[in-house]
């Protein structure tokens, strides 16, 4: 599988372990933290994020030569939809994890900060590794994305203490991956990552 592949998968993942818990609203800071849960959750993050970010190491990038930090501009390749792919992913993550911070009662106010940032630390984690690494680089484009969807997500929280604008995703299929599989993917798992000709993103009210 294709190390873009890879990352959205464990993105995708630790998405979906977030939407695991049950959501709330807005949670007034009179009410008292939950302790056992916020333990809970700061051990599940840091145990998702070690095994994540050896795995991609142990899996991809241990495999290539490594460089000096350095950075590359892919900002022309992929007619911008990569881009949009880490926005997406990022706001995902942001607005599962505050969720999941409301869940063990942190002050609204920090959830949305912590929570809303979980993602932009992982994926910049990402393109640490890939700033060392000399088949690739440090992507200024790629971490303003996941800035953007961020943003998008914390700056709803902030104002609204909900998500009135929210950015989804769907997937139709495309005929082309036959075509060329070791870039758009050799299965469905794959294709549904990597076959931007298949993707679909907007904003939704």
């Amino acid at each position: 599988m294709h190390y873009r592949s890879l990352q959205l998968l464990i993105s995708l993942l630790i998405c979906f372990i977030c939407l695991k818990c049950s959501a709330q609203n807005y949670t007034p800071d009179t009410i008292p933290i939950n302790n056992k849960r916020v333990v809970l959750l700061a051990s599940g993050a840091a145990v998702t994020y070690a095994v994540s970010i050896t795995g991609l190491w142990q899996l991809w990038y241990k495999q290539y030569p490594q460089s000096h930090f350095h950075l590359f501009n892919d900002d022309n390749e992929w007619l911008q939809m990569d881009k949009i792919g880490h926005s997406m992913t990022n706001y995902s993550i942001a607005t599962s994890c505050i969720e999941f911070l409301r869940w063990a009662h942190v002050p609204d106010h920090k959830a949305i900060w912590y929570g809303g940032l979980t993602g932009v630390v992982f994926q910049t984690s990402v393109e640490v590794l890939d700033g060392f690494s000399s088949e690739w680089g440090f992507s200024i484009g790629d971490e303003a994305a996941n800035l953007s969807g961020a943003g998008l997500a914390i700056s709803q929280e902030l104002i609204w203490h909900e998500q009135k604008i929210q950015l989804k995703y769907s997937n139709t299929g495309s005929p082309y991956a036959i075509f060329r599989p070791d870039q758009l993917g050799k299965n469905g798992t794959e294709r549904l990552l990597k076959d931007y000709n298949a993707q679909t993103y907007w904003l939704s009210g």
